[in-house]
């Protein structure tokens, strides 16, 4: 069952989504979809995915400790989006699946889809991680993707 929230939806039906996951290039990816939620007067739509970790050999997780664990970084979002900005109406939901197709799903009607260039998965590195180079191609929108600016 999705965890969801709601504070306004009195915008039109004007919607940026933003993928979340508690790594660093989806906090510049939140901080980027408010900016753009607040110049357009668009909700906020905070998506967050996750799936069950399969590592034959080890059950170190249970089913009930990866749904808490994205529900509350999830959460961390929501509150977060609304002290960068109170003013921007908020929504959101954590399911189980693919972060890739999910997002995409999630932004057929959206004006603007923005995603980190990498998550906490894959390798450190990589210009562009896998979800952000999926959603690329398919998302029925714009895809803003975030990277952290090197310093020289």
């Amino acid at each position: 069952m999705p965890a969801s929230a709601a504070t306004d939806a009195g915008t039109h039906g004007r919607r940026i989504v933003v993928g979340v996951d508690g790594s660093p290039e989806s906090d510049l990816a939140l901080e980027a979809a408010i900016g753009e939620a607040a110049r357009r007067g668009a909700t906020l739509d905070i998506r967050s995915y996750w799936s069950y970790p399969h590592i034959p050999g080890v059950v170190s997780f249970t089913n009930a400790d990866v749904t808490k664990a994205a529900e509350e970084t999830w959460q961390q979002y929501m509150r977060r989006a609304s002290e960068l900005d109170p003013t921007v109406p908020i929504t959101g939901e954590v399911n189980e699946g693919s972060a890739a197709s999910g997002l995409v799903q999630d932004s057929k009607g959206a004006e603007l889809l923005v995603v980190g260039s990498r998550g906490v998965g894959g390798f450190r590195g990589v210009l562009l991680g896998s979800v952000g180079q999926y959603c690329a191609q398919p998302a029925p929108c714009p895809v803003l993707v975030m990277r952290p600016v090197e310093k020289d």
